[in-house]
């Protein structure tokens, strides 16, 4: 069984514009990108790692970057993400997929073995981690059923996010399951992913305190950290995290909650009358 770890990696975020090759700790000239690799690396049964990126011109600095790195890039559809997945994991002959994508350069090794070690234990086609930071947890999904998603997803939220479909069609033939990590599930929640200049902030200063101890350090070294420097939590705390919704009234919800976050109550009102 050959079990790959697939990258989706683009240039062109449009909140922190070429934040893949942020460098980390600042000023190391290490980019996002390779830590990402350089840790999955380090999972015992992923037997190879690529990069998954898209045929768009502002995509050429991926590849450019995984030819100088000797890393396996896989270009397709910008906005198809799961078609994307699909023929990538069909040319390198993946018979399971550990998903991943280019802004989380903390992955925990020791929770994604568990995961990877993990998987095939009930005959799931869908197994991923839960109650670690946003950035650390990990999918891994069969081919088969990244297939039958190909084959069969429609709506443009899953074939963005590649696999919702996948989880909905392993929770109908009950082969659906989560691994909960409950050490973390009752620490303040951080943030681990780069979206946004503070979230940036926020990891420079993290590598820049466990990096040179520890280049593989894991989660609990960032809570030990925090717990040392509470005032490292600032950083990127009010930072609201990206999301894709269903449906215009889901929208309509996160846009009314995050508006009375920033004390916008009229126009908060606004769109909660014309939403019922």
């Amino acid at each position: 069984m050959k079990i790959g770890a697939i990258i989706q990696a683009r240039a062109s975020s449009t909140r922190l514009p070429n934040k893949i090759f942020k460098e980390l700790p600042y000023g190391s000239g290490i980019p996002v990108l390779k830590h990402i690799i350089d840790r999955l690396k380090k999972v015992d049964k992923i037997n190879e790692v690529i990069i998954a990126t898209s045929e768009d011109s502002s995509d050429n600095s991926v590849e450019n970057f995984c030819k100088e790195n000797n890393i396996s890039c896989f270009r397709g559809s910008l906005p198809n993400v799961l078609s994307r997945f699909y023929y990538a994991a069909k040319m390198y002959d993946f018979d399971v997929v550990c998903r991943f994508t280019g802004d989380n350069p903390c992955l925990d090794i020791p929770m994604m073995n568990d995961v990877v070690n993990h998987f095939g234990d009930k005959f799931e086609n869908y197994l991923h981690s839960t109650g670690f930071p946003n950035g650390t947890n990990i999918e891994v999904f069969t081919f088969d059923i990244l297939e039958y998603a190909f084959n069969n997803a429609i709506e443009a939220y899953d074939i963005e996010h590649v696999t919702p479909f996948i989880i909905q069609r392993a929770k109908d033939i009950d082969k659906f399951r989560v691994l909960n990590y409950d050490d973390f599930k009752h620490d303040e929640p951080i943030r681990l992913t780069l979206d946004t200049p503070q979230d940036y902030s926020f990891l420079c200063s993290v590598f820049n305190a466990l990096y040179d101890k520890n280049i593989f350090f894991e989660t609990k070294d960032v809570y030990n950290l925090l717990n040392s420097n509470p005032w490292l939590r600032d950083l990127n705390a009010n930072v609201f995290h990206k999301r894709k919704f269903m449906n215009i009234n889901e929208e309509l919800i996160e846009a009314e909650n995050l508006l009375r976050q920033l004390e916008l109550n009229n126009a908060a009102d606004i769109i909660k009358i014309n939403r019922l």
